[in-house]
């Protein structure tokens, strides 16, 4: 009987060791979810295992760290698509510093860094109004009155409003893209 349980615990200690070597080989090979799948077995098997609960701590992170960067990527390639691109640089920029070097990038991420790249620059936009109506980019700048004027604009989508004493407000949303032609931007109340 004793004989038994030591042979069964000398197989258990024997298949820990073949797991961990399995987990640490899968994390070489960057099998993230696979090495935390094999320091799992090792846990359940030996919960006060340190080298597991350590190697699960290390994947966990790195798992954690890809998940942050593919939303990351995600919230900017949506964000570019709904005209939002400051907000998508920004979301693409800290995708970018938390890929790991080893990650291959894939060629819808470069079009979407060619893209971002292209809606840095400012696009002249021209603005009509009766000189009577006060103009405003909301959050961007105040324009004044005026009947004619040109205001460089980083792209992005903006809400345009327009206010005159005694009549009623007006508020219209102006998306301004690289190489989407822009015709004159009327605001009148």
């Amino acid at each position: 009987m004793k004989e038994a349980l030591e042979a069964l615990r000398e197989k258990q200690k024997q298949q820990i060791k073949e797991l961990l070597g399995e987990a640490y080989a899968l994390e070489n090979q960057w099998g993230w979810e696979s090495a935390r799948e094999r320091y799992l077995e090792i846990l359940k098997q030996a919960s006060s295992h340190v080298e597991a609960k350590q190697g699960l701590l290390r994947v966990g992170e790195v798992i954690r760290a890809l998940i942050r960067y593919k939303t990351l990527l995600a919230r900017a390639h949506n964000k570019a698509a709904s005209g939002r691109y400051p907000a998508a640089i920004e979301a693409f920029n800290e995708a970018m510093s938390l890929k790991p070097n080893y990650l291959p990038v894939d060629p819808q991420v470069l079009v979407l860094r060619g893209e971002l790249e292209r809606q840095r620059e400012p696009v002249t936009v021209n603005f009509r109004s009766d000189k009577s109506t006060w103009v405003r980019i909301a959050g961007f700048e105040l324009l004044g009155k005026f009947r004619g004027k040109q205001v460089k604009i980083i792209p992005n989508v903006y809400q345009i409003q327009g206010k005159r004493r005694g009549y009623h407000d007006t508020e219209f949303e102006l998306r301004v893209q690289q190489g989407m032609p822009l015709e004159e931007i009327t605001v009148n109340v």
